[in-house]
């Protein structure tokens, strides 16, 4: 049903955090970004729902690889 967009999340031993828009103030411990797609380690956030196809790709990529988030990409004729 759709992407759901939850704001606050607790994250800890992290050094990157992609945020919300707004929420910077609630992010402490962590370095927030503007980027649509932040990905440490294992975890892999999106800004909002503006970051939904970046986000996506980012998984495919995580999974599959960059050659496969390339190729999807091209495939829907997607520019970032």
């Amino acid at each position: 049903d759709g992407v759901r967009v939850y704001p606050t999340v607790i994250v800890r031993d992290t050094a990157l955090f992609d945020r919300y828009p707004g929420f910077e103030p609630e992010l402490t411990g962590c370095n927030a970004v503007a980027e649509p797609v932040c990905r440490d380690g294992n975890l892999i956030t999106g800004r909002g729902p503006g970051a939904a196809m970046d986000f996506g790709l980012a998984l495919v990529a995580a999974l599959n690889g960059e050659v496969a988030a390339e190729k999807l990409a091209g495939q829907m004729v997607y520019r970032s």
